[in-house]
């Protein structure tokens, strides 16, 4: 009988030795392994390279014309502002975003003669660009940031109306291309700015240059 509590009393203390170091060991594992939350940012962050968005886009233009003409009494475009809003869609893949943006313009500008009296005319200005870039994804303190550098393909129209002499021009659909870099947070708000978009355009037989610059707000949602 002592024996056999004696023996009772040994595998007891065994078990109270050599017990509480596993579950203590474990618990202390568990408690000083710092948070690993690599596995499920990776999760989000491949549902968000790859996805699709669609919304509303609007941007500001400063427009900035002159003629070509190397003749004295050639005239320029003053700077002049509008807005426009666009229509978004889009997926990027990774990396590589493919997608497009609508925006149609019409504003008036003004220029000047220097051999005859100051005119106001107007020019209509349709814009449709189609857009490829890279991005490049960064998390902040478990925020997700992405930026890039994408290089649109654009079409658009002008028109000429010579408010005095009531001459008229319009001009077949042409084409060019941009630069676009946008910061973009969360998926939710855009800001994307255009730089140095320049083309030429033959008016009644004069050379234009158009400098625009571009600054737009562009809201959607990704799914």
């Amino acid at each position: 009988m002592i024996l056999n509590n004696l023996r009772f009393r040994v595998i007891l203390l065994i078990c109270i030795v050599i017990n509480p170091f596993d579950v203590l060991g474990q618990m202390s594992d568990d408690y000083s392994r710092p948070i690993d939350i690599s596995e499920s940012i990776a999760e989000i962050q491949s549902s968000v390279d790859s996805s699709c968005y669609l919304g509303l886009g609007h941007q500001n233009n400063v427009f900035n014309i002159s003629n070509q003409k190397a003749e004295p009494e050639s005239y320029h475009y003053l700077a002049d502002y509008d807005s426009a809003p666009g229509l978004l869609f889009g997926c990027y893949f990774k990396y590589l975003e493919v997608g497009f943006a609508i925006n149609h313009v019409s504003t008036k500008l003004r220029h000047e003669i220097s051999y005859q009296n100051e005119q106001y005319n107007s020019i209509t200005y349709y814009q449709n660009t189609a857009s490829i870039g890279y991005l490049a994804h960064i998390w902040l303190n478990h925020f997700y940031m992405s930026s890039g550098l994408s290089y649109s393909y654009t079409k658009y129209q002008l028109g000429y109306f010579n408010s005095e002499t009531g001459d008229e021009y319009s001009n077949d659909m042409k084409y060019d291309s941009q630069w676009m870099a946008y910061l973009n947070f969360l998926g939710v708000l855009t800001p994307s700015l255009f730089i140095n978009f320049k083309y030429q355009q033959s008016f009644s037989e004069e050379q234009f240059i158009q400098e625009q610059t571009q600054l737009g707000f562009n809201f959607y949602t990704s799914f």
